[in-house]
């Protein structure tokens, strides 16, 4: 569905709505530190930074910063630590041995399996990369490598060479953390990333994997889309039916240099092959690079954000649609980062969002539910998952007393107010229905005003 976009509506809103502005941005000069990676603990946003020597975990909470990384955390983490949020736990790969679990205060539970693969150890190395929750419980990617050390004849120093991959996916069970699956690999044949649906585990690496009941089963990607057999995968993604994956710019490649996008159907096991869109350059940005690097994809409402190293793209199942996010901020960005700006991670919860971006942070404090009055609310807005088809077009309004001289109204994306739908000149005592089943598929932004309070909600049609 062209255009539909949940940036889109967002940054719409600052010019077309009257209200507190929505979409904000923290450039990196402001703390002196650069964003990497995001996850949400309950409704506050955690973010790990990088302060050109060291890295750490935030908490953004009431518009300021708190460091909830201690000293033990911080020694071991590194560019591929991995966070995550699962059952109202902050969970922390650290990107060796040992898996973090936040439990407030600045306190952190470790986990680590004291085998050959220790990072004590000085020949085997296991580094913990990725993170997924399925069936209740927390899955760990990992990869486990046999190293050797051998002594160099040029100068008298030492080669590391890795001799053997194990990939491994590792469950945290019962507060253990459990090799629950090991298999021997090579370079090529390495895993890189993880996700779930409701009966499996998927993962990428040169190839597509299958992980149920400790079997691996693999699905050969590259023959399906006509790509090199050694063409690796380092990102992937599913929404239902379908597994998304994602390849990167790869300048050996003899078929294909480009970064490509895939998208394989679990059910016929047929595969497309999407090309990202052509990039349209910034201001004074005409040496901006045009090689696309992929770093994480995440779903919501149906729609795939896909954070790059040129901003972020989306995709409604049927094209991919390139999102410029800095936009709205080229003000506060030194010129120089013009050519160069990138999304590394970008994350969700509700409607809420936040980009970690090489200039900044980006992120949106809207809701389901947002109320400029404060917490003492006379409304509730059942507008809950935000998504509405055929079966689903009615809005719900609950009020405690009886409020006159309320405005109602729905902008489209171009700020433009709708009319096809039932009039509500007050609000009565309980609940208020609402009829939304003459608008097209679209985004729209839903607005009540009344004397004293403000609620915007931004909604979902697809019909």
């Amino acid at each position: 569905m062209k255009n539909l976009l949940l940036f889109s509506i967002l940054l719409l809103s600052i010019s077309i709505l009257n209200s507190k502005e929505m979409l904000k941005f923290i450039p990196n000069s402001e703390i002196n530190t650069s964003f990497k990676e995001s996850t949400f603990l309950n409704s506050d946003k955690v973010v790990k930074t990088y302060d050109m020597k060291n890295f750490s975990i935030q908490e953004f909470r009431n518009n300021t910063f708190q460091k909830l990384s201690n000293n033990e955390v911080e020694s071991e983490l590194d560019a591929y630590s991995d966070l995550f949020y699962f059952n109202e736990s902050l969970y922390l790969a650290s990107g060796n041995n040992i898996l973090f679990r936040y439990t407030g205060e600045n306190e952190w539970t470790k986990f680590s399996i004291n085998d050959k693969f220790n990072v004590q150890n000085d020949k085997f190395r296991r580094k913990i990369i990725k993170l997924i929750g399925f069936n209740q419980n927390l899955y760990c990617l990992s990869n486990s490598y046999d190293i050797l050390f051998i002594d160099s004849s040029s100068g008298g120093g030492i080669v590391t060479v890795i001799d053997t991959i194990y990939n491994e996916i590792l469950t945290l069970k019962d507060n253990q953390l459990i090799v629950e699956h090991q298999s021997n690999g090579t370079i090529n044949g390495r895993y890189y990333d993880i996700a779930s649906d409701e009966e499996s585990l998927w993962i990428s690496g040169s190839s597509l994997y299958r992980y149920s009941n400790n079997i691996i089963d693999t699905f050969d990607i590259n023959g399906l889309v006509g790509l090199e057999p050694e063409t690796k995968y380092y990102n992937i993604s599913t929404n239902g039916d379908y597994v998304y994956l994602m390849k990167d710019y790869d300048p050996a490649s003899i078929k294909t240099k480009d970064s490509k996008f895939i998208k394989y159907n679990k059910s016929t096991k047929k595969a497309e092959i999407f090309d990202f869109p052509t990039i349209p350059s910034f201001k004074n940005s005409e040496n901006r690079i045009k090689v696309i690097n992929i770093y994480k994809m995440v779903f919501k409402n149906g729609i795939g954000y896909i954070s790059t190293n040129n901003g972020i793209y989306t995709f409604d199942g049927v094209q991919l649609e390139y999102f410029d996010v800095f936009s709205e901020f080229l003000g506060e960005i030194p010129t120089y980062l013009y050519p160069y700006l990138s999304t590394s991670d970008i994350s969700f919860q509700g409607s809420s969002f936040v980009i970690c971006t090489n200039a900044g942070l980006v992120y949106s404090d809207i809701s389901s539910e947002v109320n400029e009055s404060g917490s003492n609310s006379l409304i509730k807005i059942n507008a809950y998952p935000n998504v509405f088809s055929e079966s689903n077009s009615m809005i719900t309004l609950n009020s405690n007393q009886e409020i006159e001289a309320t405005e109602i109204s729905i902008l489209d994306i171009s700020g433009k107010e709708n009319k096809v739908y039932d009039r509500i000149e007050r609000l009565h005592k309980g609940s208020n229905v609402l009829n939304i089943s003459g608008l097209a598929s679209g985004i729209y932004y839903f607005t009540v005003k009344t004397r004293s309070e403000s609620f915007i909600i931004p909604i979902i049609i697809q019909k």
